[in-house]
């Protein structure tokens, strides 16, 4: 019998992994994909153990979390995928609770150790984006501005790559954790090299087919029923969370720009339409709403200000794409 395999796609955000979780992944006939499922919530148990554990309380539960990879529902047949860019975002962006040992390849190495305790093979694939994209759609749902968990704005992010020196660890250790090749070698030393892919998020814009295929061959799935699966589909773009981000916009600026992505994907109109429906009556009534008539202004200067610090950084991507010129 041969050895049971699991793959963890561990991101990186802003790479199509919240599209690639929605469409893909949990709707392919030749994958026993075991989650994470929603964009928010839902995380598997095992990856947050591996992930949040403090050394010491990871000592004391490793009995435990071998327990759980023992119980996951393995197939025999189907590739074994779990997936969660939060495994990269948890280690290289939010604020850790003063576990400073907090890394990507910490997990990697619990995960590899408590896989090979059961006696399952462990493999890791990544996506990267060129860095001077990937930041701007990071910071476009993450941004100081709207409240969210980015505890420095375009402006600091900027700064650093100029001058490499900053106080604020947070905006090192993100700035750093983009740095695509010292995150390969890594991982690379604690999987192996034959266990690891990476794939180029970029070669979605000019070959979305082969991208897909690519993928479907590292995966052993179906690359028609994978391409059928993506295509046409609305993807979570900067744009997007610009735009529908009611801390930013007005509610009927959101209902509008829903409505524009829906046009534009036919297939799409009536899937989940009372759920869509539900929405734009709830926007309608926001919109004529107390609360909504109060805070206009600051909406507006919140746009105004996400806007501006966007806008910023995709006018500096020449000074990001050299701070990462070797990767």
């Amino acid at each position: 019998m041969n050895k049971k395999t699991i793959i963890f796609h561990i991101g990186y955000p802003k790479t199509g992994s919240t599209s690639l979780r929605h469409f893909l992944f949990p709707n392919h006939k030749d994958l026993n994909y075991l989650g994470r499922f929603d964009t928010t919530i839902n995380h598997l148990k095992i990856t947050e153990l591996l992930v949040k554990l403090k050394d010491n309380d990871f000592e004391n539960e490793i009995s435990q979390i071998i327990d759980i990879a023992k119980n996951i529902n393995f197939s025999e047949i189907k590739t074994n995928l779990i997936a969660d860019e939060f495994i990269i975002n948890y280690s290289i962006h939010y604020d850790n609770d003063g576990d400073f040992n907090r890394t990507v390849e910490r997990t990697i190495k619990r995960a590899k150790y408590i896989f090979d305790k059961i006696d399952v093979n462990l493999k890791v694939c990544f996506m990267t984006r060129n860095q001077s994209e990937l930041i701007p759609s990071f910071y476009s749902n993450t941004a100081p501005e709207l409240g969210k968990s980015m505890t420095y704005n375009a402006e600091d992010i900027l700064h650093y790559f100029k001058s490499k020196q900053t106080n604020n660890y947070l905006l090192k250790r993100f700035c750093d954790g983009l740095k695509f090749s010292e995150m390969y070698e890594k991982i690379a030393n604690i999987v192996g090299k034959e266990n690891l892919k990476v794939f180029i998020f970029d070669k979605v814009k000019y070959n979305f087919k082969d991208y897909i295929n690519e993928l479907s061959r590292y995966l052993k799935i179906d690359e028609k029923t994978s391409f059928n699966l993506m295509k046409d589909k609305s993807h979570f773009t900067a744009e997007m969370y610009l735009n529908e981000d009611l801390s930013s916009n007005s509610p009927f600026s959101v209902l509008l720009h829903k409505m524009k992505r829906t046009i534009k994907l036919p297939k799409e109109l009536f899937k989940n339409f009372n759920r869509k429906i539900m929405i734009a009556k709830k926007l309608t009534e926001m919109q004529f709403g107390s609360e909504y008539k109060k805070n206009k202004d600051k909406i507006k200067k919140t746009k105004e200000a996400i806007i501006t610090q966007y806008d910023f950084l995709k006018k500096n991507s020449a000074l990001i794409k050299e701070y990462y010129r070797e990767d």
